[in-house]
């Protein structure tokens, strides 16, 4: 197995690498107290590296911590499509486990939520509610993740007879901040909206934030 062939290369180091694109909420930080205390238990330290949401610098401390010996890395991508070095160290035998998201077209190990089903709970409750004009708000970023939830968002939809609009589709940069303004036009320029599924959290504060501006009450007038 993988591990066997890394142990033949000499993979034996005493600490493995934890990579990830931002730390900007809780959602990393609990990750990085999981990994530590995981690895504690196997006697092993974290050496911790964020990389700006950058995939070149991602590929750039990718390699250097492979060519440190890390006993392996845990890696939390900044996307799904920039695969390189990870497919070639991944099929070399080098240790690395994924995190939210795996990379299209390579088959690797990896931790992730089940992005469709919340996706589907969430737009179920909204519907269940009375919703039948629901927009959803998303970040641009060519993610697994990203397009789990759009697919859970589409096919709730259709399973409830709604027709799907791709008007009340909106992609917003989501690094370092979410652009408030193309929401708040997207709000106005959508006002028979009465719901919004947001995609992560840092989307969902930032919908509160531009209603909020327009004088638009959550849940009063926009639920969310």
């Amino acid at each position: 197995n993988r591990n066997q062939r890394a142990r033949s290369q000499g993979i034996t180091g005493s600490q493995i690498g934890f990579i990830v694109p931002y730390v900007r909420d809780s959602f990393v930080a609990a990750m990085l107290l999981g990994v530590e205390r995981a690895a504690a238990e196997q006697e092993l330290s974290v050496t911790f590296k964020h990389v700006e949401n950058d995939h070149q610098r991602q590929a750039e401390v990718l390699e250097s911590l492979a060519g440190q010996g890390l006993a392996g890395v845990v890696l939390y991508p900044v996307d799904s499509v920039h695969v390189e070095p990870m497919k070639r160290l991944t099929y070399s035998g080098y240790p690395i486990v994924l995190v939210d998201r795996y990379l299209s077209g390579v088959a690797s190990d990896y931790v992730m939520s089940d992005h469709f089903g919340g996706a589907v709970r969430a737009m179920q409750h909204l519907i269940e509610l009375g919703h039948r004009r629901i927009g959803l708000v998303s970040w641009r970023d060519p993610a697994i993740s990203m397009e789990h939830r759009k697919a859970g968002y589409k096919q709730t939809l259709a399973e409830a007879g709604i027709a799907h609009d791709p008007a009340l589709v909106l992609e917003v940069e989501g690094y370092p901040t979410v652009d408030l303004d193309s929401l708040r036009d997207f709000l106005t320029d959508r006002s028979d909206l009465t719901a919004v599924f947001a995609a992560n959290d840092q989307i969902a504060l930032a919908v509160y934030q531009a209603a909020r501006k327009l004088g638009v009450r959550i849940p009063h007038d926009l639920a969310l």
